[in-house]
């Protein structure tokens, strides 16, 4: 069943906290039995090819993860980069690892849809490939800035 808003207000407040790291928002998910960490989400933006893109990004508790990314704020053309939020695009990212291999400089890249693509490598939008290279830099660079405020936050605890 759907939850209504004000469920959904209740979880949020009981589950979620808001915080500061560096500067940047974070919000926690706590599990309601142990009160462990179950995922953080934050903000990240940068250019795309006709304007900024922000999206809202899932980790889980473990920041080894994504567990879900949503585009919410774009001026990309309707019908080419604005295919950005569609669900296909978004989906790509669930479950795809925070954690760099050696010698590898990003978590994934985007490309030309294609078979046989390592699980590293993401289908492009086609016909918009300019807004598709923005996404891959802006949130492999974002998800590394992330990561390394995170661990440099938790150090300090």
């Amino acid at each position: 069943p759907d939850a209504s808003a004000v469920d959904l207000g209740r979880v949020f407040e009981t589950r979620v906290k808001q915080t500061l790291i560096q500067g940047r928002t974070v919000y926690t998910a706590y599990d309601p039995v142990g009160g462990d960490p179950t995922g953080y989400a934050t903000a990240m933006s940068g250019p795309g090819f006709w304007g900024p893109i922000s999206a809202m990004v899932a980790v889980d508790g473990e920041v080894s993860k994504i567990i879900g990314i949503e585009f919410f704020r774009l001026e990309e053309t309707p019908g080419l980069g604005a295919r950005i939020t569609e669900p296909r695009f978004e989906n790509q990212f669930i479950g795809l690892s925070l954690v760099l291999a050696p010698g590898e400089k990003a978590f994934f890249s985007i490309t030309a849809p294609s078979p046989g693509k390592s699980a590293l490598e993401l289908d492009a939008i086609t016909g918009a490939t300019s807004t598709s290279r923005a996404v891959e830099v802006f949130l492999n660079s974002g998800l590394q800035r992330f990561l390394k405020e995170f661990r440099e936050n938790n150090e300090k605890r």
